[in-house]
This record gives structure tokens, sequence and C-alpha cells, in this order.
């Protein structure tokens, strides 16, 4: 996983990996590749190449969750974190793709698509795309 990323989270400021992943993948049913990055590290910030990003850690997103309401607002978003700014970052289950979502926005006619896999996400991040 880390040579995959490497030149894209070389800025970032990581946190420690998550020892055990079975809770974490049970709470958050992320794609495998999100649970890889997860297991590396829990949650990460900085500049990303032309971007910015925020990976909540899976405490910051239980947390989220309930702050905003997510589940009941919007039920096929899994939140995991944001663009520094007024946008958040998730994970579609049902169109199974990464998307960005305004904090107060309108479910789902506000939800931006942005890759179908993490690692295209997080280039997309990198090379400064405007995903509106």
């Amino acid at each position: 996983m880390k040579k995959k990323f490497e030149k894209y989270i070389q800025e970032l400021e990581l946190n420690e990996g998550l020892g055990s992943i079975d809770e974490f993948r049970k709470d958050h049913p992320f794609p495998e590749d999100v649970i890889e990055f997860y297991k590396y590290s829990n949650g990460a910030i900085g500049s990303i190449g032309k971007g910015y990003i925020q990976l909540w850690s899976s405490h910051e997103m239980e947390q989220m969750e309930e702050l905003y309401m997510i589940r009941s607002i919007a039920p096929n978003l899994l939140f995991l974190g944001s663009d520094g700014g007024g946008e958040v970052y998730a994970y579609d289950k049902k169109k199974k793709c990464f998307v960005m979502y305004p904090y107060f926005g309108d479910y789902p006619n506000d939800v931006i698509d942005i890759a179908k896999d993490f690692f295209a996400f997080i280039q997309k991040i990198y090379n400064g795309n405007n995903f509106k």
C-alpha cells in the first residue's frame, strides 16, 4: 500500500495505523483500499500536491456522524474527511464511488462524484482538480 501512495502522502501528517481493523471495518464498511490505508495511518492531514485533505481518524468519523446526523440525512454516504473548508469527502455505498458533499448541502442533489477508487480519489486531490 505505501509504495502506491508514497508520492501522494509524503507531505501529509500521518497518524499511527489502527492495530485492529476488524471493528473499524464493521463500523465503517469502506472499500478494501481505504481499509488498507487505515491499517497504515488512522487519518491524515495536510497539503497533498496542489490540494489539501483531512482524513478523519476512526474516532473523528464517529464524532462527525453524530454531530451532523449523517446516517439520517445521507444514509448512503460514509464520511471520511474534508477539504479543510466547507466540503466533506465521503464514500457513496450505493454508487460505489468517492464523492464530495457540502457540510450543509442538499442530499443527494449537491453530491459531486470524484472517483471510483481510493487511489484515484487521492490522485485527483493531489492534482488540484476542481470538483465543482
